[in-house]
């Protein structure tokens, strides 16, 4: 991960996390040599998996494997994540890192199109303390990748989570790339839902 902010607001009820994933998806685009709408894609899919190293990662030796198989042209994503003291580190892999599909009407990259729609989320949480793993499983809502996740915490973990990612490439590259992850604590009550 390139730079992370979490904190906690409203008296400790809400979990914020926020990212700035530009170089790591530049440096991703370049290693795969990815398509603008795979670059969208997998740069998604890097930025989530690096805030989940930050928000399921307890204990050093501890990793996360995230899988996502949708019914798109780019086939299979998966990603390994490890964390440090103060450092998320994420490796992917693409089944088609050359996948592209033409923009959407409204001039956004396609990235619910290559990945597809039918497939499904799958999260595995290692843990080398207990040695047991935890597997979440979950159908695609839309292959955006944001949303998917959103449904992950929902129904896997029942954790009321929000979750933005963005990937704006141009024909040099990746201009900017970042995400935010907001989870609100067993405590939040209605009053703190609404302002948040």
């Amino acid at each position: 991960m390139n730079r992370v902010a979490k904190f906690l607001a409203y008296d400790g009820k809400v979990s914020l996390i926020c990212t700035n994933t530009t170089e790591l998806v530049e440096e991703v685009r370049k290693l795969h040599d990815l398509t603008p709408t795979t670059t969208a894609a997998v740069g998604r899919f890097a930025t989530v998996s690096g805030m989940m190293g930050f928000t399921d990662i307890k204990e050093k030796d501890d990793y996360i494997t995230l899988q996502i198989k949708g019914d798109g042209p780019i086939g299979k994503l998966i990603s390994v994540v490890k964390r440090d003291e103060v450092t998320s580190k994420v490796k992917v892999c693409v089944d088609n890192p050359h996948a592209e599909l033409p923009l959407k009407s409204n001039g956004k990259l396609d990235v619910g199109g290559v990945i597809g729609k039918n497939g499904f989320l799958n999260i595995i949480n290692k843990n080398e303390v207990t040695d047991t793993n935890y597997t979440g499983l979950v159908p695609l809502v839309s292959g955006e990748i944001a949303e998917d996740f959103t449904q992950y915490f929902a129904q896997s973990k029942q954790k009321p989570t929000v979750i933005a990612l963005g990937v704006l490439v141009n024909k040099d590259g990746v201009k900017s790339a970042g995400g935010y992850m907001i989870q609100l604590m067993t405590d939040a009550n209605e009053e703190v839902i609404v302002k948040v």
